[in-house]
């Protein structure tokens, strides 16, 4: 197997497979093929790139790929992998972008395996500088390690070395930051709208609550109601949310949280 990959195939055209692909022929690489369980979307792929050919079989047994990356949910990376036929000539590395799943998954069925994990968050409608985003990569062994890190490099100038264990730790750390963060997003945008005001008015106190939080330290930025301890106030807020629940909860939850953590 060469020391340089130059030829990658990816299996998956969602989110993450429609950045990264285009991301690695802008920087020279070759993209082989383009598999999805969907053939239009495969082809939708192929099409962006004007380069590989469309799949909806996992036979990638003539590939030329040196990496064969699995860009799918994680849920379906077991019995995809236990399904994919590979090329004995190239004996590619095998590769996922998953930030919870062991590079196991992987290296149990395969010699060459290793992980590629993109810390960000994808929309196929929305350009991502992955340039600064870091990616995080594994090997099954020093030698495949090194690949999957001199490809993140030529793509990224943000690459870790990061194990499996300390990888999902990261992952939780990201629902936390982005997905449940997005969450609270919309739930404001939706009190807002009950009213009849725009979410954009929350714009600048969200910017500087990020901003905030990366300059000192989001515990040091902490502000608000629940770490005052205003009861009054919280009590307020609770009955102005009396006709939905779940949101009365969250706020409790969320509010004793932050006051354990204070």
């Amino acid at each position: 197997m060469s020391d340089q990959i130059e030829k990658i195939a990816f299996i998956g055209s969602g989110n993450v497979a429609w950045h990264l692909s285009q991301a690695f022929q802008k920087s020279g690489f070759t993209i082989t093929e383009v598999y999805s369980q969907k053939i239009e979307n495969a082809k939708a792929l192929c099409q962006k790139l004007d380069a590989g050919i469309p799949k909806n079989d996992l036979d990638f047994s003539e590939s030329k790929a040196q990496l064969i990356l699995l860009s799918i949910k994680d849920d379906a990376l077991q019995e995809l992998i236990k399904q994919l036929k590979l090329s004995k000539e190239t004996q590619p590395i095998v590769a996922h972008t998953s930030g919870s799943q062991p590079l196991s998954i992987i290296s149990n069925y395969f010699s060459n395996s290793g992980v590629f994990y993109p810390l960000q968050t994808f929309s196929k409608n929305k350009n991502i500088d992955l340039s600064s985003t870091p990616i995080l990569v594994e090997g099954n062994d020093k030698g495949n390690e090194q690949r999957v890190l001199k490809l993140a490099q030529r793509i990224s100038g943000n690459v870790e070395l990061v194990d499996s264990k300390a990888r999902e730790s990261l992952h939780i750390a990201a629902v936390f930051a982005c997905n449940f963060s997005n969450h609270l997003f919309t739930i404001a945008g939706e009190i807002l709208n009950e009213k009849q005001l725009d979410f954009g008015l929350l714009k600048p106190l969200i910017t500087e609550t990020i901003q905030k939080s990366f300059t000192n330290s989001p515990h040091s930025g902490q502000t608000g109601p629940a770490i005052r301890k205003d009861e009054e106030i919280i009590q307020k807020h609770l009955m102005g949310l009396k006709e939905n629940a779940s949101y009365q909860q969250l706020y409790e939850l969320l509010t004793r949280s932050i006051q354990k953590h204070s």
